[in-house]
């Protein structure tokens, strides 16, 4: 009897196993199948953030977002390459921002600030992955987990299922159904390249007008329209029928929507048509010059995201975001630090022992350097002192919002100028021609700007002002800038400089 209670307790353990280990199985087939050995690390981790967030307490923000960042991911793959990120990487930037106290947000969320109908905590961001590769979901789940994250993948619809690359519909549904995964449109095919020209040229699928090798011509306008027509429902048709997703939002290939070199000037006008018909945002990847990184609540229908340097590790990304949040309106050098986040646009600059250093290049006539996080300030005193070292002008700019829109107070030996830059246009307001006989060293330089009046200051001494600034530049922040007419012929030392709020 003993013997045979043992035989059965035996096979009922056996035949459990096998039942239970079916069924893990067939949980994870995707996984067992698709996996890659430095996975592991990342379950690992996840387990050990589980414990870490059992025994400290997370700091959790005070107050509203002025701005929110979007990062951008492609694969995480075992080792870093130009544009895909580590695990370890991956795993240490996101631990990082957690234990800073970020959290992410939805898409839905996001929209919703963007707008101004809602208002998000403090450090909120979202995170963003593109093209809706194996890489991007595999390495990534057990971290979004473990830290109560969740992302967005852009998908390529076109690409579902396809070259054991890309994310399989049943994947799609397994990471829906987490909680902690949404998808949102990259296109049907427009990840790709297309001919452009009867030599063989190729270029980007939305940007350029296909050349049709059989007919030896390019695309009519209208042709190229419905192409880009069929592509843009294809992927949001494609969403809505196989998990009922409506996307509202749509993140440009290679973040180009035709501000890039393309074979039809027009492309920018019809990609813009198509997709803000379609969708109620977008997203392209910013670079300096393009303003400030952070997304604010300004009904606008292109949106910024921050692509994930491959190298920064954990503290470079904190440091990288703490830098662009909104800053105070009174700060100096003597605080500067490198999280105050000055950002070079044009030429070259740098900050040692609390001096900016500001020069030209080989390839530039000048340089350009503003202050990032002041994207929401508007009425300012500007106050900075150091040495002219060469070069034709040196200026100084007022509600900088990126290298398109600003105010500029511009000084050279024999005039003072204000000018306004409005989306890329510039137009002087005031002119006075004098022999300055200024010593450019130790020379102090300022302005105050409020309402639409800005009033341009040389060592303390009222020299210009005017009224009537664009109501496009009501807000914006501080920044240099230097001009020659030589190449690598200009150079500003900032010793000291002063932001006070009127």
């Amino acid at each position: 009897m003993f013997k045979k209670f043992h035989k059965i307790l035996a096979i009922s353990l056996i035949v459990f196993s096998l039942t239970g280990g079916l069924l893990i199985f067939n949980l994870n087939d995707d996984l067992i199948k698709n996996f890659r050995p430095y996975y592991a690390k990342a379950y690992i981790e996840a387990a050990k953030y589980k414990l870490y967030s059992v025994k400290e307490e997370n700091k959790i923000p005070y107050g509203n977002a002025s701005g929110v960042p979007v990062l951008l991911y492609h694969g995480i793959l075992s080792k870093p390459d130009s544009s895909n990120v580590s695990l370890d990487n991956f795993e240490k930037q996101m631990l990082a921002l957690k234990k800073a106290g970020y959290q992410t947000v939805t898409i839905g969320d996001f929209i919703q600030f963007s707008k101004g109908q809602k208002s998000l905590p403090d450090k909120s961001f979202l995170l963003t992955f593109d093209d809706g590769r194996k890489d991007s979901y595999y390495p990534v789940n057990p971290i979004l987990k473990a830290l109560n994250y969740n992302a967005v993948i852009f998908l390529i619809t076109d690409e579902v299922g396809s070259n054991g690359f890309y994310l399989s519909e049943k994947e799609m549904n397994q990471m829906i159904k987490s909680g902690h995964w949404e998808f949102q449109s990259h296109g049907k095919a427009d990840h790709g390249f297309i001919p452009i020209g009867p030599s063989g040229e190729t270029g980007h699928f939305l940007t350029n007008k296909s050349w049709l090798k059989e007919e030896k011509r390019f695309e009519t306008d209208q042709e190229y329209l419905t192409r880009l027509e069929n592509d843009s429902k294809g992927s949001e048709d494609y969403l809505l029928s196989k998990f009922n997703i409506k996307a509202e939002s749509f993140a440009y290939p290679l973040g180009d929507f035709g501000q890039n070199e393309t074979n039809f000037q027009s492309s920018k006008i019809y990609i813009n048509q198509v997709e803000s018909s379609n969708f109620t945002i977008s997203f392209y990847q910013t670079r300096p010059g393009e303003g400030q990184f952070l997304n604010y609540p300004d009904n606008n229908f292109k949106q910024k995201r921050i692509e994930v340097n491959s190298q920064w590790t954990g503290t470079d990304l904190l440091y990288f975001l703490e830098s662009a949040r909104e800053k105070p309106a009174s700060i100096s050098l003597q605080n500067t630090n490198k999280s105050q986040g000055w950002l070079t646009s044009w030429g070259e600059s740098r900050i040692i022992n609390n001096t900016l250093l500001m020069k030209s290049n080989d390839k530039t006539e000048g340089s350009l350097t503003y202050l990032n996080g002041a994207y929401n300030w508007t009425d300012y005193s500007f106050r900075a002192r150091g040495n002219w070292v060469e070069g034709n002008n040196i200026m100084l700019l007022a509600r900088y919002q990126d290298d398109a829109n600003y105010v500029v107070f511009n000084i050279s030996d024999h005039m003072v100028r204000i000018e306004q830059v409005v989306n890329g246009k510039a137009e002087v307001l005031k002119e006075e021609r004098q022999e300055l006989n200024l010593s450019k060293e130790d020379i102090e330089i300022g302005f105050k700007v409020y309402k639409d009046n800005i009033e341009c200051y040389l060592n303390n001494k009222l020299v210009i002002s005017t009224n009537g600034l664009n109501p496009n530049l009501a807000n914006g922040g501080v920044g240099f800038k230097t001009w020659d007419p030589q190449l690598n012929n200009s150079e500003l030392i900032i010793n000291k400089f002063e932001v006070e709020k009127l």
